[in-house]
């Protein structure tokens, strides 16, 4: 509807303008009116262009103050594989993590290493999450939320700092919420020893 309305007028300008009038007017040389059309059209261009460029500008400074405040210490290594196309199986992936996770902890220079189904910054994982005598918000059955599956020492590796509790042992399992799960879940109350499905 906006662009027939737009079109509307420029249609009706020139079903309404004498072709022949216009082609005497051109060989004498543009008119005022066409020149200020001109201009307006150069101006217009000009500030779209403005416009998209402090768009762009805009847009990646909030993408740099999101990930600067998710940002993990520089000194910390991160990288990311895939081991079912490494051609490692169900049964055979876990066993190779397994016996990377003790080489890379047994590296020189390495202080400490861990393994994480997502790094923090991607942590996109979404699933379903139940805990027995909370209900869930607007009805319905479960908390939809982002998890991890991580290794020992994932907290002491990233410097992620515990606020209560302690980090997973070998081969635990356990459950780790943030701060703000723990108050939306129990709130009043403190998360350790908590059931969650």
């Amino acid at each position: 509807m906006a662009a027939v309305l737009c079109g509307l007028a420029p249609a009706l300008h020139v079903a309404k303008t004498d072709v022949v009038t216009g082609l005497k007017a051109d060989v004498q040389g543009p008119s005022d009116r066409v020149r200020l059309r001109s201009a307006f059209v150069v101006a217009q261009v000009t500030f779209s262009i403005v416009l998209i460029v402090a768009a762009g500008v805009l847009g990646r400074a909030v993408t740099t103050a999101v990930t600067a405040a998710q940002q993990l210490d520089p000194n910390i290594v991160t990288a990311r594989f895939d081991v079912e196309a490494m051609g490692y199986t169900a049964g055979t992936g876990p066993l190779f993590l397994r016996g990377l996770g003790e080489r890379l902890r047994s590296a020189p220079g390495v202080v400490s290493a861990t393994l994480a189904d997502q790094v923090p910054q991607r942590s996109t994982t979404v699933g379903p999450l139940e805990v027995p005598g909370v209900a869930p918000p607007d009805g319905g059955e479960y908390f939809a939320t982002n998890w991890n599956v991580v290794d020992r020492d994932y907290f002491a590796t990233l410097r992620l700092p515990i606020v209560s509790g302690r980090d997973i042992a070998n081969d635990e399992a356990a459950a780790i919420v943030s701060e703000s799960t723990a108050r939306l879940l129990w709130p009043g109350e403190t998360a350790i020893g908590k059931v969650i499905k």
